[in-house]
């Protein structure tokens, strides 16, 4: 072990003649370039979060507000639609309503129509009848008749 750390000694002691002041000026630089990384990241970390801090809230706000705007017109459009459907369901209903009165009112003169050729049919009936009594007692008064007369003309 001796040997080796003897060997990188050496190792240092050629480096630094070979490389000497140049050597040490790449570290320097290394050294000033690993500084400045760890200033950057500094600077980054910081701006994120000055980013996220002011900006997030404005973006939610943005959101929240694209959000209702789009809920508000879907809510518009509904109502328009349920609007139109009101209108025809309206303009339906009395559609229908009318329709009906008309069948209504020609099922009335229907049954009107029939009521009176129903009361028509029960008048002739009822003068049939009268009259069929009336012409059965005619014959009868006619043989009563000839009967008076066949018993006065009889001595």
């Amino acid at each position: 072990m001796a040997k080796v750390q003897g060997k990188e000694a050496n190792l240092e002691k050629i480096r630094d003649i070979i490389l000497g002041p140049a050597f040490e000026a790449y570290e320097e630089r290394l050294s000033q370039l690993g500084q400045t990384v760890e200033n950057v990241r500094s600077l980054f970390r910081q701006q994120l979060d000055e980013l996220e801090g002011s900006t997030l809230p404005e973006l939610r706000e943005a959101l929240r507000a694209e959000i209702t705007e789009k809920i508000n017109q879907s809510l518009n459009e509904l109502e328009k639609r349920i609007h139109r459907l009101e209108r025809r369901l309206s303009e339906e209903i009395a559609a229908l309503k009318q329709q009906l009165a008309e069948e209504v009112s020609l099922l009335r003169k229907t049954l009107l129509s029939r009521f009176a050729v129903g009361e028509a049919l029960l008048r002739l009936g009822n003068e049939l009848a009268q009259g069929g009594e009336e012409q059965a007692a005619k014959p009868r008064r006619k043989k009563e008749t000839n009967r008076k007369r066949t018993v006065s003309e009889s001595p």
